[in-house]
């Protein structure tokens, strides 16, 4: 029996025979059951290759565009979309290998063309197919709808997009996800330099946040100020202009009356 999320891998007079979950019988001599294979997603912690003293690092180094070592700590997660291509491709032992090999290869190519300053976590959470989205922008475009670009700004982007296809159409594998979950520049003077730098921008940045507070509440100050003023000066024209008119109504009666007693 072969359980969801794997295959069954075995070999029928010599030919490669992939059994897919299910129940199966095993009759004839010359089929031969092998092993199983999960096709359920896996992850890979890219780490270089183990140093003259069996250890090995934790942090991926690599090399920027401007010559600045930085470590990072990355997965990869895959999965086999076509057992039967990838191990007649690839190999069933041979898969988490080329993955991990192919993935880190992908990596130093991206930082090795990226300034220290444009480093970031890429803005796509996984790859993505790019011919799916071609099609997909098409169709937006067809149907008069906005439409975004795949790849940002970011090129290993455009680069994980890339491998994500090559990968399933040339070894039955799926690369779902490149996640780099931390960077670090390993030079300490270089790294301590853009630390203090960092604490002088927030201290920058929270003065200047103070400062704009301030000015606001002195704006809406002088726009209470001059409302007020405003309003004292609307209620003096009102008692000024009720007082002339009592006043000239009085006189209206007084010489009413006056010709009235004439």
């Amino acid at each position: 029996t072969v359980n969801a999320g794997e295959v069954a891998v075995t070999f029928k007079a010599g030919n490669l025979a992939v059994l897919p979950p299910g129940r199966h019988y095993i009759e004839a001599i010359d089929h031969t059951f092998d092993d199983f294979l999960s096709t359920q997603q896996l992850s890979i912690r890219l780490t270089p290759p183990e140093d003259g003293r069996g250890k090995e690092n934790e942090l991926l180094t690599c090399e920027t565009k401007d010559l600045v070592s930085i470590g990072i700590r990355a997965d990869v997660f895959y999965r086999i979309s076509d057992p039967e291509q990838a191990i007649m491709k690839v190999g069933r032992e041979f898969i988490p290998e080329l993955v991990k090999d192919t993935s880190i290869a992908t990596l130093n190519n991206i930082i090795r063309s990226t300034a220290l300053g444009e480093i970031a976590q890429s803005s796509q959470p996984s790859a993505q197919s790019e011919a799916e989205h071609a099609t997909k922008v098409q169709a937006a475009q067809a149907m008069g709808d906005a439409s975004a670009p795949l790849f940002f700004d970011k090129a290993h982007d455009q680069f994980l997009a890339k491998l994500h296809d090559d990968f399933k159409a040339r070894y039955g594998l799926e690369i779902t996800n490149i996640r780099i979950e931390q960077f670090k520049i390993l030079d300490k003077a270089l790294s301590q330099s853009i630390a203090g730098q960092a604490i002088k921008t927030a201290a920058t940045q929270s003065e200047l946040a103070n400062l704009e507070g301030q000015t606001q509440i002195a704006t809406q100050q002088q726009e209470r100020d001059v409302r007020l003023q405003q309003l004292a000066a609307e209620a003096e024209a009102r008692r000024v202009q009720i007082k002339a008119d009592s006043e000239k109504a009085q006189a209206e009666a007084l010489a009413e009356a006056q010709r009235v007693r004439s």
